[in-house]
């Protein structure tokens, strides 16, 4: 599966659709964040979000990066929970 990342609705991210045609398990934005006028950019693995978050920060963003919620996975992705143990989503909001 590729790691390129979509926005599938406004207010989740989800994995690039797989060779059957799904597209995984969406990852809800956190409401509060949003509400707070937080964006949600994409989910990674802590070294990418740590660079990530450096140039955020030189172009004069506050960088937030959250744990990713499994709660909501469906029943088969206990993988994919294990996994995302490891990842962040990264959110930033202009200064």
């Amino acid at each position: 599966m590729s790691s390129e990342l979509i926005f599938s609705q406004r207010d989740t991210i989800s994995p690039v659709k797989d060779s059957a045609g799904s597209s995984g398990c969406p990852i809800p934005e956190d409401p509060k964040l949003i509400a707070d006028g937080w964006v949600s950019r994409f989910f990674g693995d802590a070294r990418m979000a740590r660079d990530s978050a450096e140039t955020y920060e030189m172009m004069k963003h506050e960088v937030k990066l959250v744990p990713i919620d499994t709660s909501n996975l469906k029943d088969n992705c206990g993988g994919c929970a294990e996994a995302f143990v490891n990842f962040v989503v990264v959110y930033t909001r202009k200064l």
